[in-house]
């Protein structure tokens, strides 16, 4: 994604890493690229992900390029679409990580087809959190979509993971806390939620006036039950 910079025949692109997630090869890419193209600087996002700037616009392609030969993509880094997940930045290490998973939810959401490739004309931008355990780490109230992983007793002995899912978080001149919609989302049931939860904001956000159009009103307007509502619908419509 490139974005036009106030100063004339000068261009920024941001990156899409899910979680922040490089390999040392990648990012030495980045840099490599950064130092050619970018006046050798590379500034950190507080998305978790990397922003070129500087750029010229003949050399936009051979970055965006130059990323796309390591797997890195700028595709939904910016625009009325899903943006770049993020996640707390101990995970995979932090002693109060509940399950292994959230690793595996992030990548399985950043390449679903629908949020990623369909789901490309919202009704303003769409910001995902997905946590590792329940502490503040992921900011699951200042986004669109909030996952906190849990486990709850079987009933026939032991415990099971899954997920609680927050809606209708988000700052900026109106903020807004994510409210709980659902206290218990099974595993498998976590993707099609959040496809839901999309498809959701795309039927019902505010397409005339785009201050008011962020999840994070119509959560706000109808409340966590009634969204949860919404949701179910969208669901059963899916079969």
């Amino acid at each position: 994604v490139v974005y036009y910079q106030l100063q004339s025949t000068f261009f920024m692109i941001r990156l899409v890493t899910p979680g922040g997630l490089m390999t040392s090869r990648q990012f030495r890419r980045a840099i490599e690229l950064a130092e050619t193209y970018a006046q050798g600087v590379l500034c950190i996002t507080t998305r978790q992900t990397l922003q070129f700037h500087w750029v010229r616009q003949q050399d936009i392609y051979r970055v965006i390029e130059g990323m796309a030969e390591v797997g890195i993509t700028t595709k939904n880094g910016c625009g009325d679409v899903t943006r770049n997940l993020v996640t707390c930045s101990q995970l995979g290490v932090c002693p109060h990580e509940v399950g292994a998973h959230a690793r595996e939810f992030i990548l399985a959401l950043a390449a679903d087809p629908e949020i990623r490739d369909l789901q490309r004309n919202l009704p303003r931008k769409h910001k995902i959190s997905v946590a590792g355990c329940g502490r503040a780490c992921a900011q699951t109230l200042m986004n669109c979509q909030g996952w906190v992983p849990l486990t709850r007793p079987c009933s026939g002995g032991g415990t099971e993971l899954g997920w609680q899912f927050h809606a209708g978080g988000g700052l900026g001149a109106r903020p807004y806390l994510a409210k709980r919609v659902f206290d218990w989302v099974p595993l498998h049931l976590a993707l099609p939620v959040a496809q839901a939860t999309a498809e959701a904001f795309r039927r019902h956000g505010d397409r005339r006036n785009r201050a008011l159009a962020r999840l994070k009103i119509i959560v706000d307007r109808i409340g966590a039950p009634a969204f949860a509502d919404m949701l179910l619908g969208i669901l059963r419509e899916r079969g």
